[in-house]
């Protein structure tokens, strides 16, 4: 495997991710940003809610609480489902294994978080090279 930018490891990640949402869930995120932060890879993506779950999050107190969890135990069960396709896809990009993954989401903002916990420093072309 060509070492790769971190630019360009950033980016395919974004968009291994972004195509594994739209394929799990129906429909991907409006943005995807993705940064290596050494042995982490945090892919964060905004806009990830249907016009359905938008309106499931805003409506009344106690119905929006059980929505919201919901929500939450949705999508966690959904990226959970595809962890294997998730970890084979950040090792194809990074060269690395994942030792653990992460997910966090924010049903009130629709931003939702995966953070994968690498086994080592990937492989990094220097700048300009």
């Amino acid at each position: 495997m060509r070492a790769r930018s971190v630019g360009e490891l950033e980016a395919a990640a974004a968009t291994a991710v972004c195509r594994l949402a739209k394929e799990m869930h129906g429909c991907g995120p409006q943005i995807v940003r993705s940064h290596l932060c050494g042995e982490l890879l945090v892919v964060m993506l905004d806009g990830v809610l249907s016009t359905a779950q938008r309106r499931l999050a805003c409506c009344g107190e106690q119905a929006r609480r059980d929505s919201l969890a919901c929500l939450r135990r949705y999508r966690a069960e959904v990226w959970q489902v595809c962890d294997a396709e998730l970890k084979a896809a950040v090792g194809e990009i990074t060269g690395r294994s994942t030792l653990s993954r992460f997910h966090d989401f924010c049903p009130e903002s629709g931003e939702e978080m995966l953070v994968f916990r690498l086994d080592g420093l990937p492989d990094i072309r220097p700048a300009g090279r």
